[in-house]
């Protein structure tokens, strides 16, 4: 078990091993050359965690699971996807989606719902996925999460 060593990144040095690396075999959205991904945790406490590129330490993603937030968002996944990721109804998978803040407005955090990832646990398989029914955000405070869709 040999310990790897990811420097550059807004988190100083993070130590990480071989099998705690995630493969987007399509990249994330806009940026698809980005194929491999450490998950870092914000704080101990916290509901959000950074979804840390390996090829580029500049680039990592704040993700949260939206469970954290809304009651009741699920992602289908299309047959296809769950053959190419090794997802059987008993695979552990994770649920994330990506997360903006405006600096110094965190009453105004926004998740995107349009483009939930999914991490197969068991073989550190994730992907972006494009849901295509609507244009769907949630903007939430801790208290009162409101869903808007357009």
């Amino acid at each position: 078990m040999s310990i790897n060593q990811l420097s550059g990144t807004r988190f100083g040095s993070v130590e990480y091993l071989n099998e705690d690396v995630i493969e987007f075999d399509r990249g994330m959205i806009g940026f698809d050359h980005l194929t491999h991904f450490l998950i870092v945790s914000h704080k101990p406490e916290s509901k959000f965690r950074w979804l840390q590129s390996i090829e580029e330490p500049a680039i990592a993603f704040l993700v949260a699971d939206p469970s954290q937030f809304i009651d009741g968002y699920s992602v289908e996944i299309e047959d296809e996807d769950t053959f190419e990721m090794q997802i059987t109804a008993e695979t552990s998978m994770m649920l994330l989606t990506t997360v903006s803040i405006p600096k110094g407005e965190p009453d105004k955090l926004t998740l995107n719902l349009a483009g939930p990832i999914v991490i197969n646990l068991e073989n550190r398989q994730g992907r972006q996925f494009v849901v295509e029914t609507s244009s769907v955000t949630l903007q939430a405070s801790q208290k009162q999460p409101a869903v808007t869709a357009a």
